[in-house]
């Protein structure tokens, strides 16, 4: 199988309609901002909880670098877990920023900070390193591969007792198969692996975990400055997270 490369350019000119044959990066001087609605339950053992979540973001090219913030926020909860067990929902679930350099259209490399149930005594403070890249595999289809590489550490306040703190380092890689359905919308099919390595652990625990995250979504566009995207997400780890998405993106190109 050979794979080729895109141009730069496509031939009609301007920020491609067709997923398959976007940049990894937006053009100088683009903005783009969108929000997606996300149905959660999450299933540590034999409980369950639901929440909604809002995920709004933004993204920033300017000359060689392009610029990303993210955050996520509880709405409301739609199912509890047993009477003996209350969970509240936090509305500031996370917050984000990135910043990515595009070698050519369908090369990256980048940066992401993240901090996680910022407001709360438990948190979590999360870097990491990425290098992406895209290839074609025909005028209809493509894949996106990135792997990436960082650390975090994760902070719980005790009242009366002080403060612990557990750091980790984390690894990993994603693959997206992306094919172009129709001149407007496109499938998505993704797959992720992350490895994390507790640090400063007595020598009999167990100090490595996988979490695998996989998922798909349609992408229709409206014109080149709007989509509309549907997506169905499985996430396990030391328990599972479904998760269903429905999300709108705009963007003002140069």
């Amino acid at each position: 199988m050979t794979t080729v490369t895109a141009p730069a350019e496509p031939a009609s000119g301007g920020y491609p309609v067709e997923l398959v044959a976007r940049p990894l990066i937006l053009p100088d001087g683009a903005v783009e901002g969108g929000a997606n609605l996300v149905w959660q339950r999450v299933s540590p053992g034999n409980e369950s909880f639901s929440f909604v979540t809002a995920v709004p973001h933004v993204r920033f090219a300017a000359p060689g670098v392009e610029l990303m913030g993210q955050a996520s926020i509880g709405l409301y909860q739609t199912e509890q877990g047993s009477p003996g067990m209350t969970v509240e929902i936090e509305r500031l679930q996370s917050i984000g920023a990135g910043l990515r350099h595009g070698i050519s259209p369908d090369a990256a490399i980048g940066a992401v900070f993240e901090i996680r149930l910022p407001a709360t005594d438990f948190k979590s403070y999360n870097g990491r390193a990425v290098a992406a890249m895209k290839r074609h595999l025909g005028a209809r289809s493509a894949f996106e591969l990135s792997g990436f590489a960082g650390a975090s550490r994760t902070t719980t306040a005790i009242p009366g007792l002080g403060s612990y703190e557990q750091d980790q380092l984390l690894g990993g890689c994603e693959l997206r198969l992306q094919a172009q359905l129709s001149p407007i919308v496109a499938a998505e099919a993704r797959t992720s692996v992350t490895l994390r390595k507790l640090l400063d652990q007595p020598p009999e625990a167990d100090t490595t975990f996988v979490a695998q995250d996989h998922g798909v979504r349609l992408v229709a566009a409206v014109n080149r400055d709007v989509d509309l995207t549907a997506g169905f997400d499985v996430v396990e780890s030391q328990f599972r997270v479904v998760l269903f998405t429905v999300g709108v993106v705009a963007r003002r190109l140069p």
